[in-house]
């Protein structure tokens, strides 16, 4: 786990980039920022809002013709010197610039970050942070002006929420440095994880536990709710979180068995897990901040061709005792039956 109570956030540097495929010109900076106490503090705030959120850490990728990877190698320059920061930041922004070739990528400023005492196992280690800001908002700056108030339109960057950006951790997973990562604008998928940053996720706990409830989501979509309906398909997952959330490890065996009981279900979900490459034999240890973190994503809603819409709360376990489902021979129709004890406004 990553704590942030220390950090302290030393040079800057910001230059501007633009698309590739517009032919629009980079905008670069002739050197490190000298930043104001004020500054400083809310481009802190900026900058971790974003990552604190973000549990799944990342590896880089090697170039299996050279063996490198370009932001790898900046990262490791700057840690042995961070006097090279502004050099690394220029070769980072250029290397953004040739990434930038789809025509929905949006210019924006480039920050490139050294922080220091940021804790993880116990140890303080160097950062760095290389983030995109590619949203725009208008704000109204007010002034005196004589014995009237000037009201003036600007456009600046939103402090709001993070566009994009990355932070480079100097501590090793294995013979990888860590690297958390977010991107809140999903315009292109592949263009800032894979071709720029060149990241995988690194396969432990947190990966493993939210990998497979987003099986089990699936899962729960594909086959159970065509099978056996919306209601059966609720359970599954109110069960299935049940299972995450009380256990320290996960065991195939032991999860179908108490999840699943027909033979025909436990059959398909083998052969759904198969072709996620989850073996018969997984096991893993439960993270439980995945489980919080992801428990949101899972499927809650069964909507009727009626108009009507029922939305359950898996951690209340309401598919299984306060929801009935039925058949009105006389009008012919399937229903749902809520229990409740009062209502809330």
């Amino acid at each position: 786990m990553i704590r942030y109570n220390e950090i302290r956030m030393n040079e800057l540097v910001v230059h501007r980039v633009g698309n590739k495929n517009r032919a629009e010109k980079n905008f670069l900076a002739a050197g490190v920022y000298n930043l104001n106490t004020e500054v400083r503090a809310a481009l802190l705030s900026f900058f971790l809002k974003g990552l604190k959120k973000s549990e799944l850490q990342y590896r880089f990728e090697m170039d299996e013709r050279t063996g490198s990877n370009l932001l790898r190698d900046s990262a490791a320059k700057i840690f042995i010197d961070r006097e090279s920061l502004y050099d690394e930041s220029v070769h980072i922004l250029n290397h953004l610039y040739d990434q930038s070739s789809h025509p929905n990528i949006k210019s924006g400023e480039l920050f490139v970050v050294h922080f220091q005492d940021l804790l993880i196992d116990d140890e303080l280690v160097e950062g760095v942070g290389i983030f995109k800001c590619e949203r725009k908002m208008e704000f109204l700056k007010i002034s005196s002006k004589g014995d009237f108030l000037n009201l003036q339109l600007e456009n600046g960057m939103n402090l709001g929420r993070l566009d994009k950006g990355c932070l480079i951790l100097n501590a090793m997973q294995g013979d990888n440095y860590r690297v958390i990562s977010i991107d809140n604008n999903n315009y292109d998928t592949e263009y800032w994880m894979r071709s720029f940053l060149g990241v995988e996720p690194v396969r432990d706990e947190f990966f493993a536990t939210k990998s497979y409830m987003e099986m089990c989501n699936d899962f729960s979509e594909q086959v159970v709710a065509k099978r056996s309906g919306k209601g059966d398909q609720m359970k599954f997952l109110s069960d299935s979180l049940d299972y995450l959330s009380e256990k320290d490890t996960f065991d195939y065996e032991e999860f179908k068995n108490s999840i699943l009981a027909e033979e025909p279900l436990k059959r398909n979900f083998k052969d759904f897990q198969q072709h996620y490459d989850f073996p018969e034999t997984y096991q893993f240890e439960i993270s439980q901040p995945a489980v919080t973190k992801n428990r949101k994503h899972l499927s809650n809603m069964i909507k009727l061709d009626t108009g009507f819409q029922i939305k359950l709360d898996h951690d209340s376990g309401a598919s299984q005792s306060y929801l009935e489902k039925g058949f009105d021979s006389n009008k012919g129709l399937h229903y749902y039956k809520v229990y409740f004890n009062e209502e809330f406004s």
